[in-house]
């Protein structure tokens, strides 16, 4: 499945999910960033909360509620498979649908930023083999401390299960 993923040591696996929020947080920042709706299902979210909840600001709240719990199954189904490969279960008291929902909103506020505001382009740290240098988004820098919080290493877990 993943041969070339080395999963043998607990470091490996933590520098592993770090690697994964260096690079999904980029590609998520660049996806959002490069997307002609994304703008559009913001503003959509503002009317629908914004004032006075009329009858017609009713039906497009329960529509985005719809939306938000499918969006967010997604990625929660997304999150278990992760930590499941990489040996990671959540912390005592945390959820799965806690972080995914935490991720969501850090995601949308740092894009939202990032088009106004020219210190949310990416920059380099010593992160890579041997401490060479690695592009990092603030999202995907943010998204590694928030997962480092949410996570751990399962004990019990080997990488046999998964093959």
């Amino acid at each position: 499945m993943l041969s070339g993923l080395d999963l043998s040591t607990p470091a490996k696996r933590l520098a592993v999910a770090a690697e994964v929020c260096r690079v999904g947080g980029g590609a998520t920042i660049g996806s959002i960033n490069h997307s002609s709706s994304w703008s559009l299902w913001i503003g959509v979210w503002a009317l629908a909360t914004a004032g006075d909840v009329t009858e017609q600001k009713a039906r497009i709240r329960q529509a985005l509620s719809a939306s938000y719990d499918m969006s967010n199954a997604l990625y929660e189904e997304t999150y278990r498979a992760l930590a499941d490969l990489l040996g990671l279960r959540l912390r005592p008291g945390l959820s799965l649908h806690q972080i995914t929902v935490a991720t969501g909103a850090l995601a949308e506020g740092c894009a939202l930023r990032h088009r106004v505001d020219v210190d949310m382009e990416p920059f380099v740290l010593p992160t890579g083999p041997n401490g060479e240098g690695q592009e990092w988004t603030l999202f995907g820098l943010s998204l590694h401390a928030l997962s480092e919080r949410f996570f751990e290493l399962d004990p019990d877990w080997a990488p046999a299960d998964l093959y």
